[in-house]
């Protein structure tokens, strides 16, 4: 594989794991946004819950969009790096099974 190759395999699956990272950030960084607003307001009232949880679902919905957002990028990504991987022979799998494949076709001759 050349150096290129290597290169282009390697910062796929970098994309592909800062994509994901950025995906879990988002996902804990709004959840914990949700306790904490619960926790500090600590709604006692019907009216004072209705509040908090209007508000969370109002997150929520913002939350949805980004991760939206983000799960298009790593399926982009992902696909990127599947490219990167078969550009250069596939797997190291997919390599055992050609090889296979080769050599069985050789003997049967």
């Amino acid at each position: 594989m050349s150096r290129k190759s290597r290169r282009e395999v390697r910062e796929a699956k970098a994309e592909y794991r800062e994509i994901n990272s950025q995906i879990k950030a988002t996902k804990s960084s709004y959840q914990a946004a949700n306790k904490r607003e619960r926790e500090l307001l600590n709604p006692q009232t019907a009216a004072e819950k209705h509040y908090v949880t209007r508000k969370a679902e109002a997150r929520n919905a913002v939350a949805k969009g980004e991760l939206k957002v983000l799960k298009e990028k790593k399926q982009v990504a992902k696909d990127k790096k599947k490219r990167a991987i078969e550009r250069n022979g596939g797997s190291n799998f997919q390599k055992a099974g050609h090889l296979m494949h080769q050599q069985a076709s050789l003997s049967g001759r």
